[in-house]
């Protein structure tokens, strides 16, 4: 019987949903992900600002 492993589920850092699928990584920020409503609304919290490099991570 082979064990399996549930993923981590990743939340928006500005709303808190669970993002499922593509999520937006602030590249200069510390552990910042957003979901893409929250990207396309341009949503900034913290010390992170809307104008941060960022990559997009695709969960599959």
């Amino acid at each position: 019987m082979a064990a399996y492993e549930t993923p981590a589920k990743n939340y928006c850092t500005y709303c808190q949903d669970v993002i499922n699928g593509l999520r937006i990584k602030c590249m200069e920020c510390t552990d910042f992900d957003i979901c893409l409503q929250c990207f396309t609304a341009g949503a900034e919290i913290g010390p992170h600002k809307n104008d941060h490099d960022y990559k997009f991570v695709v969960r599959t």
